[in-house]
């Protein structure tokens, strides 16, 4: 209510957030309330046990024995004892934690929505596409109103496919290098970003876009040449740019969560 009161432009729910730490590869929930669930979504998933038993190669008695197998159990398993690999104890997994962490988002978000209808909700510091923490990206950007995305390994080109309609992305800028963030703000305008987060430290920590001994906070000489930069792409211009509409190239390059599985397996 707050943020709805004093115009928030946007909420982030945690910078850097994940369903563990960053895109480690963690295989992660196996705590009872989340098996109770894992279990339920398997059952709309295959429709039966016998089902489930074929794809997994496994002999449960009843879904209350059904268990997920971390990374290093089922590869084990599937090059050693079983005649046919199959990934899905794990696979499957971690296809159900994805959706978690996206329906985990989507609550969070529906809570903020309660006191600010039209509020723009989301997390920062997105990491690159993974099998592990949470980073399926067409999960997320069905969620997600507002994204500062990391561009690791073309996280930024899924998020600006999978973007929905009145979505706003931002990117992180380190303004370590004035002329190449010059490059990147515009080149992250015309693919569809509508700002950027400014991270004002070098590689010692130290301030570079403020003068901390100063009593007013003066800019730096690094600082004015950034708040050139800024105001020149918030002028008549840009905002010119966003009536357009895009143009998508008719070429496409398939994406899915479970290739990056499948890739990660072998």
């Amino acid at each position: 209510e707050q943020g709805s009161r004093f115009g928030c432009l946007a909420y982030d729910l945690r910078d850097e957030a994940s369903l563990t730490v960053f895109a480690c590869p963690y295989d992660y929930c196996f705590a009872e309330p989340c098996l109770l669930r894992f279990r339920e979504w398997l059952k709309g998933e295959y429709g039966s046990l016998k089902r489930l038993k074929a794809e997994w190669d496994a002999d449960f008695k009843n879904w209350g024995e059904v268990m997920p197998l971390p990374f290093d159990e089922m590869r084990k398993r599937a090059w050693k004892n079983h005649p046919r690999v199959s990934f899905a104890p794990w696979a499957d997994h971690r296809t159900f934690m994805d959706k978690v962490w996206a329906d985990t988002i989507a609550a969070l978000a529906a809570e903020i929505r309660k006191g600010d209808p039209k509020a723009l909700v989301g997390i920062s510091g997105t990491q690159m596409p993974s099998c592990y923490g949470g980073f399926d990206f067409a999960r997320l950007m069905k969620v997600c109103t507002w994204v500062e995305h990391y561009d690791i390994c073309g996280s930024h080109r899924l998020i600006e496919s999978f973007r929905q309609p009145g979505t706003e992305t931002v990117a992180a800028l380190s303004a370590m290098d004035v002329r190449r963030d010059l490059r990147r703000l515009w080149g992250n305008i015309l693919r569809g970003d509508s700002g950027c987060i400014i991270w004002p430290y070098d590689a010692k920590m130290r301030n570079v876009i403020l003068d901390l001994k100063s009593e007013s906070l003066q800019p730096t000489d690094k600082g004015k040449r950034m708040a050139e930069i800024l105001w020149s792409l918030r002028r008549g211009h840009v905002k010119y740019l966003k009536t357009f509409n895009r143009c998508f190239n008719p070429v496409v390059i398939l994406e899915s969560q479970p290739s990056l599985q499948v890739d990660w397996a072998y």
